[in-house]
């Protein structure tokens, strides 16, 4: 310190050059405490700007906040190990700063410069993913949780659903619409999850998606069938055929598309006649208002025994059948319902609603067998031809078709008496001729949906779609009747409301026979067979509990015939 001057001490004690000084001082200190936690990989200068600053108020786009990072698969790194260029300049240059996931994935870098996606980035679309679109910036996931169920086809939809993308890039139309209506998509849109649903990755692959027409893509003709094998071992070449994104009417499958249309002619067609029948019966009943309150009459006097408890039991199992099938079906039909999606998952739940369903089908199927067998048993054996024609067969016949339009003009007020009927009525032999053709188009479109590989080991893969069309719209058409049509003309009529418990009780009154069959009750006296057929009413309580049973299954009839009206 000899070389110091006393001018120069002098000068060193001003305080503006003390001042200077510390100043410096500090400034160097701070450059050096945080230089070591750049160059070490801390992130809290980032934070600084990124995390905590005022300039998220004016930027908020820079914003990377805790819960980003947190339970990310890159929590433990730091920023600058990802972006380790062009951070030290501010505005920071992009270019450099911008990560490169390769240098860690390079095994993922190889497969996606395969795929159909970084081929459409070399020739100039920008807009084709790349790793940050499908995975994100900061919030990556582990891909077995991100890429998880119905996560997958959410991103994948980003671009596949967006139908002007699809359009201003030349993409097939209808993906995500085609998925969703597959037994796949139903159950990720009820909110169902598990591995044994597929997604996009399960058939196109993560990183090397390639079109249908590459060797190497994993749904083209020489790898699709190891690609279903994954999840159905014994995958054939039939079934590798089925249809994933197949949507109705898309001009690509014109005999599918046939038996879609056909269907869709039968569902209408039959509703808008028999509901505007029903609408006309309903109007002609309010106005007349001449009909017998036939539900206040049932428990008074003598009765007559209209079904045997056999025919009884037959239709509660029927009843019971047919109600499970629709709890449990329509959810999937109506799969983008919210209200299709809190019956899944509220009151069946999916492993419940599967096999409930398809227990359901098989003892409706061995009921329909059953009932086959007695009706060939009692031709064959008792000859009894009265179940082909006359008064006691359901086979319809020239006084059907003239009850109809007798009706029909009874409704419309240009008559004043409506048909006189005997023991089966028109719409009641509709509706058992209807089962007869639901039994068979359901059960077989069915059991094909239960044991594709099965079905398809004799059939084309295209088939399935044509069970699954066949399948559901039959299913529709035939919820949708009773719960409108049979409903109203046995149950909810004005004469007859609010429940016919015939069918529980097995009886009718005398008064109800005479006004509603009277010919029935003609030709029963006629042939002397009234007397036998007279029997003292059911205990109280036994017709009260009957009664409770029918209004419930009403009740969950109207209930799901909510959700069907709510979603045509």
């Amino acid at each position: 310190m000899m070389w110091l001057t006393g001018r120069t001490v002098t000068a060193m004690n001003s305080p503006i050059i003390q001042q200077v000084t510390i100043r410096l001082l500090l400034l160097v200190a701070g450059l050096l405490m945080q230089a070591p936690a750049a160059w070490s990989g801390s992130s809290e200068s980032c934070d600084t700007c990124h995390r905590d600053s005022h300039y998220l108020d004016r930027y908020p786009h820079i914003a990377v906040t805790q819960d980003d990072l947190r339970d990310t698969v890159h929590a433990r790194h730091y920023c600058v190990d990802c972006h380790y260029e062009g951070f030290d300049d501010y505005p920071h240059d992009k270019l450099r700063h911008r990560a490169n996931c390769a240098e860690c994935h390079d095994q993922q870098r190889q497969e996606f410069h395969t795929s159909s996606h970084f081929k459409a980035r070399q020739q100039g679309n920008l807009e084709a993913p790349n790793c940050t679109d499908c995975h994100g910036f900061h919030a990556i996931r582990q891909p077995a949780e991100q890429f998880k169920g119905a996560n997958a086809v959410e991103v994948c939809a980003q671009c596949h659903g967006d139908e002007s993308i699809n359009s201003r890039f030349k993409l097939k139309s209808g993906i995500l619409s085609g998925f969703n209506s597959s037994y796949h998509g139903q159950m990720y849109q009820l909110g169902f999850e598990g591995d044994r649903y597929a997604t996009c990755v399960s058939c196109h692959d993560n990183h090397a998606v390639l079109g249908k027409d590459s060797p190497q893509s994993t749904i083209g003709k020489q790898k699709i069938i190891e690609t279903c094998q994954q999840c159905h071992e014994e995958a054939n070449e039939n079934f590798v055929t089925y249809l994933t994104h197949y949507q109705p009417g898309d001009g690509e499958h014109p005999n599918i598309d046939k038996v879609f249309y056909a269907m869709e002619l039968l569902l209408w067609g039959v509703m808008l006649v028999f509901g505007l029948h029903t609408f006309l019966w309903f109007v002609r009943t309010l106005v007349a208002r001449g009909g017998v309150d036939v539900s206040r009459k049932r428990e008074r006097g003598t009765t007559v025994r209209r079904f045997r408890g056999y025919h009884r039991v037959m239709h509660l199992v029927l009843v019971v059948s047919f109600l499970t099938l629709a709890l449990t079906g329509l959810p999937v039909k109506f799969h983008d319902s919210a209200m299709a999606a809190w019956i899944a998952q509220n009151i069946i739940g999916f492993e419940m609603a599967a096999l409930a369903h398809r227990v359901a089908g098989i003892t409706l199927v061995a009921l329909f067998f059953v009932h086959i067998g007695e009706l060939a048993w009692r031709l064959i054996v008792y000859r009894d031809w009265g179940l082909l024609w006359g008064p006691r067969s359901l086979v319809p016949n020239l006084k059907d078709i003239k009850d109809f339009g007798h009706h029909i003009l009874y409704f419309l007020f240009l008559s004043k008496d409506h048909p006189r009927f005997d023991r089966w009525t028109y719409w009641e032999k509709f509706d058992y001729l209807a089962v007869f053709w639901g039994m068979v188009v359901i059960g077989l479109s069915g059991l094909m949906l239960m044991l594709p590989l099965f079905a398809t080991e004799h059939l084309p893969g295209w088939t399935i779609n044509v069970a699954h069309i066949v399948h559901s719209e039959e299913a529709l058409l035939a919820t949708a009747f009773i719960f409108i049509v049979h409903f109203f003309n046995t149950h909810l009529r004005p004469t007859a409301f609010p429940l016919d418990d015939a069918i529980f009780t097995g009886h009718i009154s005398l008064d109800q026979l005479q006004k509603e069959r009277p010919l029935e009750y003609e030709r029963l006296k006629k042939e002397g067979k009234l007397d036998a057929l007279l029997v003292d009413p059911l205990p109280g309580w036994a017709i009260t509990l009957m009664r409770l049973g029918g209004f419930a299954f009403v009740l969950i009839g109207i209930m799901l015939l909510v959700l069907i009206l709510n979603n045509l």
